[in-house]
């Protein structure tokens, strides 16, 4: 039940950008564990970008369960290269027939999500003093892998919090 929330959290194509220095990035929507049955809960994941099995772009993420709290997000690992042959595959793949889910699939590319209790204990901090129950807190520990999907977008990628940028 939780890995199919999850699987719900992050089953949006990855956005196609124009610029160089940030080809591609993920989407997400946390309100898929915004529930009361997770209000005992802390969420931290690490999303990787596959290319044959090899991560490309690591992100970490974590929130409280239950809450609209604001996402904490860093990106661990960026091959800036490799998320531009994604850029430049899904071009040319571009006449492809849309997934069902959106998107167009690319093929020898995944997107990999684990639950990780570090990065869930990182949550801790997005929370209100006595806001979670008192007693254990779980953690989602399950993991799934999916084809990756992608979704073109004619303009430069935004900027981010967790970025240090001069824009």
């Amino acid at each position: 039940e939780i890995t199919q929330t999850a699987r719900e959290a992050f089953d949006f194509p990855v956005s196609i950008w124009t610029d160089d220095d940030r080809p591609a990035g993920i989407r997400f929507n946390t309100r898929a564990f915004a529930s009361t049955d997770y209000a005992d809960m802390l969420i931290g994941v690490v999303l990787e970008l596959r290319e044959n099995g090899v991560a490309r772009r690591r992100s970490h993420l974590w929130w409280p369960g239950s809450s609209m709290a604001r996402t904490g997000w860093e990106v661990d690992l960026e091959d800036v290269a490799a998320l531009r042959r994604l850029r430049d595959l899904a071009s040319q793949l571009g006449a492809l027939p849309a997934d069902p889910d959106g998107g167009n699939s690319i093929p020898g590319w995944t997107v990999s999500v684990r639950g990780d209790r570090l990065m869930a204990l990182r949550a801790m901090g997005a929370t209100r003093a006595g806001s979670l129950p008192t007693g254990s807190i779980r953690f989602w520990s399950g993991q799934f892998e999916t084809p990756l999907r992608v979704s073109e977008r004619p303009e430069s990628a935004p900027n981010r919090a967790f970025r240090h940028e001069a824009r």
